[in-house]
């Protein structure tokens, strides 16, 4: 089942980073990524099984898709083969440390970025940038994708700049 963003719309962002996909069967942790993609700025369709995520990548536009490595039936080489080659939504697989050959298997099968549990709780702003990767940022309309268009806008993610003393005036 999939279970779509409970959020009303007039208190999402209004310019949307587009859909994100998560697949994690995962009860408590995947409600805990679904929020934090939403706080991102995207707008979060979580799917607990995940022999349906193909049917629903294939029904639209997808800004990412972050995946646990965990989730009961999953197979990555099949859900990256499925996605085709690039441009596609970035890929992020997780999972917990401990699991190294599930994260080395999503690596090899081309996921764009490997995070473990621990790094996603600590840093959500890290999930955005993931999912991102290197494009800038901008949703999708009317199912075309828009995520390299000229009107996106880029994403800040560097720390800020120390502040810079105030010009000298001149007489």
């Amino acid at each position: 089942m999939a279970i779509r963003s409970q959020v009303p719309m007039d208190q999402r962002q209004a310019d949307s980073g587009g859909r994100v996909l998560v697949i994690c069967s995962d009860l408590f942790f995947s409600t805990q990524v679904a929020n934090m993609v939403r706080q991102a700025g995207f707008d979060a369709v979580l799917e607990m099984q995940p022999a349906r995520s193909a049917a629903l990548l294939a029904s639209g536009c997808w800004a990412g898709v972050v995946v646990d490595v965990e989730a009961s039936g999953l197979d990555i080489a099949a859900l990256m083969a499925s996605l085709g080659e690039p441009p596609r939504p970035h890929v992020v697989a997780f999972g917990p440390h401990v699991h190294t050959e599930r994260l080395a298997a999503a690596k090899a099968a081309g996921c764009d970025a490997i995070l473990t549990r621990g790094q996603i709780s600590s840093n959500p702003q890290g999930l955005r940038i993931a999912i991102l990767g290197d494009r800038l940022a901008a949703g999708c309309a009317g199912g075309t994708c828009e995520h390299k268009s000229a009107d996106a806008v880029e994403l800040n993610i560097s720390t800020p700049a120390a502040p810079q003393a105030a010009p000298a005036q001149q007489d």
